[in-house]
């Protein structure tokens, strides 16, 4: 028998062993892919699945893309491998990563409802804790919580960082605990926001159809008046889309989210935040929303949505790069004023975007005519575009080249109607996971539940990302499927 037939045949047993002797193929790969073996990982090693085994169960597959063969390959000859390859980590990491966003220990700690003792037990690399509450540290750090321990910095995107800790120093010379809420909770986003595209650019069979690919080139034409440069991308966007120049847009969320493939995150953030575009890594990026505050009223939520839009579709990459942060009073204004505080021409184009976008201004001037009322207009612009009386209000005025009395305005219903509401809350009013942050009850979902049916991930890692049990999981799986067909 010559020397490559014996090597085949011996390397075929290791892999026999390591992902089952009924696993096919003659890679590690194919061998995974194929294999019904759970592996479980602590914060320093992993082993096979045991029923008495309490830490992160992972299949053959993922176990593989996280750890590579030679680490794998050892469960050949030993029970347990050891993952750690660098002796200071993952603490040392950890500790960098919460002094980078500027943020105590004691709120790290408090976020995660773990003792304070135990996060610095941790970043001295002292004692090792649970995996769960290692991966929990690390997503709401915005750390790839898979490989800690085998990569410094873990993945971090340093200028995420840096522009979150700036973040947080200027909402107050001494940070408060709201503000420190507040960068948490972007972090927190920031994670979700590259963790899905990265699970929905492994999905062979759901091929990305992102923005550039739809045609959406960026533009830094902000010449003056900016806002008139925000007309124009609003019909492009439509024309784009196939959206008709009088339309309206049924559901924001579904559009940037499914359409255009762009993640939305919905969160509980604290103070006057509205919205912020966010790049965690490369070409991760995404939109957060909050839902507390203005925003708790769609109308004014699909707005901020379209502000958002404008800045990711259209903004060049440099300032795509940033972290831009906007607040409910630069939004609550007339589109062609723009943001009275700082005249910054991106917002004062975002702002006549968003307003041109949910409700064309040629569209209205038709209503207006129709109506010959100017509340009756107003209330039916509301109504059908799905927009705020702030927003209808000003679109109207602009519309026409005039402003109206707004003394007339008392009996306008500013609530948007069940139908609004329904459309544009229903994945998150409805997620039937109930301890699943808001921030997660998104596409988010759908793209792990993929993952999971096509074996890239376990039902355990679905549970811990979800905050969930795998009962409970693979109960309703189907379910969260159908919220986002």
């Amino acid at each position: 028998m010559g020397l490559d037939k014996i090597n085949f045949k011996s390397q075929g047993a290791v892999y026999d062993k390591v992902f089952g002797e009924d696993s096919r193929g003659e890679t590690p790969e194919e061998r995974a892919s194929t294999s019904i073996k759970v592996f479980v990982r602590s914060q320093i090693q992993l082993a096979f699945d045991n029923p008495r085994a309490k830490g992160r169960r992972l299949s053959a597959i993922e176990a593989l893309n996280i750890f590579g063969w030679d680490i794998l390959a050892g469960l050949a000859d030993d029970d347990v491998v050891a993952t750690v390859i660098y002796r200071d980590e993952p603490g040392k990491t950890i500790k960098e990563r919460r002094i980078e966003l500027g943020l105590s220990d004691a709120k790290v700690a408090s976020s995660i409802k773990l003792d304070i003792e135990s996060i610095r037990s941790l970043e001295s690399n002292k004692k090792t804790i649970p995996i769960r509450h290692l991966e929990e540290i690390a997503r709401l750090l915005s750390l790839n919580e898979d490989q800690l321990g085998l990569q410094q910095n873990s993945g971090a995107d340093q200028y995420l960082g840096v522009r979150l800790r700036t973040l947080l120093g200027s909402q107050n010379e001494a940070p408060t605990n709201m503000s420190s809420s507040l960068v948490l909770g972007l972090s927190e986003a920031a994670w979700v926001i590259k963790r899905q595209l990265d699970l929905m650019r492994a999905d062979l069979e759901s091929p990305i159809i992102g923005p550039r690919k739809n045609g959406f080139v960026p533009n830094g034409n902000y010449a003056y008046p900016a806002w008139r440069q925000g007309l124009h991308l609003a019909h492009l966007t439509r024309e784009l889309l196939g959206i008709g120049p009088h339309d309206p847009i049924a559901n924001m969320k579904e559009l940037v989210e499914h359409t255009l493939s762009i993640p939305v995150i919905q969160a509980d953030l604290p103070g006057s935040f509205a919205g912020a575009t966010i790049a965690n890594g490369g070409r991760s990026r995404g939109i957060v929303l909050n839902l507390c505050g203005a925003n708790s009223n769609v109308w004014v939520r699909r707005n901020t949505l379209a502000h958002e839009l404008c800045h990711l579709l259209w903004d060049p990459t440099e300032r795509l790069n940033q972290l831009r942060v906007d607040n409910f009073g630069d939004l609550d204004k007339d589109p062609f004023l723009g943001v009275s505080s700082s005249r910054d021409v991106v917002e004062i184009r975002a702002n006549a975007f968003a307003a041109e976008f949910l409700a064309p201004q040629s569209a209205i001037m038709k209503l207006f005519v129709d109506c010959g009322s100017s509340s009756l207009t107003i209330q039916n612009v509301m109504n059908r575009y799905g927009i705020s009386f702030t927003s209808a209000y000003w679109q109207a005025a602009n519309s026409i080249g005039g402003t109206f009395d707004r003394s007339e305005m008392h009996n306008i219903d500013s609530q948007p109607t069940d139908d609004w509401v329904a459309r544009e809350s229903y994945t998150t009013d409805y997620f039937p996971l109930k301890n699943t942050p808001i921030s997660r009850r998104g596409r988010f979902s759908r793209a792990l539940i993929d993952a999971m049916e096509q074996g890239r991930i376990s039902s355990d890692t679905v549970a811990s990302c979800l905050n969930s049990t795998t009962e409970e999981v693979v109960a309703y799986a189907p379910v969260i499927k159908d919220l986002f067909n």
